[in-house]
């Protein structure tokens, strides 16, 4: 009997020892920190670096520092896609993560035989706009004309104006039937022109509100009265990127520029705000408008036109279908968008921004 009990006790022994072994290999296995004081296991796994989508979700202030406009490579790399044949762009925009692309051209848009070509993207609760800018750049300096129309807020430039209409209802369905909580808007040159005239339309017609608006190398679009009218309604939401002395961006003359803008020099970059139109009271996080590239003269404009005619500038294609952007004039290469992207990607990368 004596042995029995003894035997027993020896069992019970073992079984609880089992039992604590087995509890503390099951709680490792489990993920909890091991008892080693140089363990390096984290108590949770790191957090996943932000995707492209994701930085069109932050609330954007077009008077905060560049280093926090993590959105701007994105739409600066949408514009950039918008010259792309249709079937290449839709590749590349579904890249990025967007899953609803709609082209709006001659070819999809009944009685329209206009050039010009927007995108309207969009996944989950995101939509973003994008205008393409022209493939030959010297084709609609050479006829761009000074002619004004007006507006209830001031006059704009008839040209950019009409090439806009052909797209407004279009574009005004598309973004109605998507219903988006975040919605931007961007284009480069030509098609920053259009870019800022939709602006206009969804913000005062559609009374959408923008989460943000930004160009690449944008002409003068607007006069002063519309400029301060647009100023107020876009304050904080709009800004335009101005590579060196990109002459497009001097163009036409008796229009105006407004609003936050970021101008890559050889050096780098400088960052500006206008004065606020409501308060008079300039804030001293950034230098309020600097002296900026001054609008060609209408001699000067004339010139430059002339000397178009005479030496056409060359719109050969890189492998990616974007046009390489080369001429006679003066500063002309400097309204590349792959240029522009270049000095976005060197300014991120030298003030340690992704």
């Amino acid at each position: 009997m004596k042995g029995f009990y003894a035997i027993s006790i020896i069992v019970s022994v073992i079984i609880l020892i089992g039992v604590i072994v087995f509890w503390k290999i099951a709680n490792s296995l489990s993920g909890s920190k091991g008892t080693d004081p140089d363990s390096k296991r984290p108590d949770h796994p790191p957090a996943p670096l932000m995707n492209t989508l994701e930085q069109f979700r932050l609330a954007w202030d077009s008077e905060s520092t560049f280093t926090d406009w993590s959105v701007v490579k994105p739409l600066a790399t949408m514009s950039n896609i918008a010259y792309q044949a249709q079937t290449e762009a839709d590749v590349s925009f579904r890249k990025i993560g967007f899953e609803n692309i709609v082209l709006f051209s001659k070819d999809t848009i009944p009685d329209y035989n206009g050039s010009m070509v927007a995108y309207v993207v969009s996944v989950q609760d995101i939509t973003v706009i994008v205008f393409r800018g022209t493939d030959d750049p010297s084709d609609w300096i050479v006829n761009l004309d000074c002619l004004a129309t007006s507006t209830p807020y001031g006059e704009i430039h008839e040209g950019f104006f009409n090439a806009y209409n052909p797209l407004q209802k279009p574009i005004r369905d598309e973004v109605q039937q998507r219903s988006p909580k975040y919605l931007w808007i961007t284009g480069h040159s030509l098609g920053g022109a259009l870019a800022l005239i939709c602006a206009n339309d969804m913000a005062e017609n559609e009374k959408i509100n923008l989460n943000g608006v930004v160009t690449f190398g944008q002409p003068r679009v607007v006069r002063q009265d519309l400029a301060d009218h647009l100023n107020k309604m876009l304050l904080r939401h709009y800004a335009r990127i101005v590579n060196n002395k990109d002459i497009v961006t001097r163009i036409p003359p008796t229009y105006v520029h407004f609003g936050s803008w970021i101008w890559f020099t050889k050096d780098g970059f400088q960052q500006f705000k206008q004065q606020h139109p409501l308060t008079g009271v300039v804030e001293k996080a950034l230098p309020v408008q600097a002296e900026e590239l001054p609008p060609l003269t209408d001699e000067q404009f004339e010139q430059l036109k002339s000397e178009l005619r005479a030496n056409k500038i060359s719109s050969d294609r890189r492998p990616d279908g974007t046009p390489i952007v080369k001429g006679f004039f003066p500063w002309i290469e400097d309204h590349s968008m792959t240029l522009y992207i270049e000095k976005i990607d060197r300014c991120l990368k030298e003030t340690g921004s992704k």
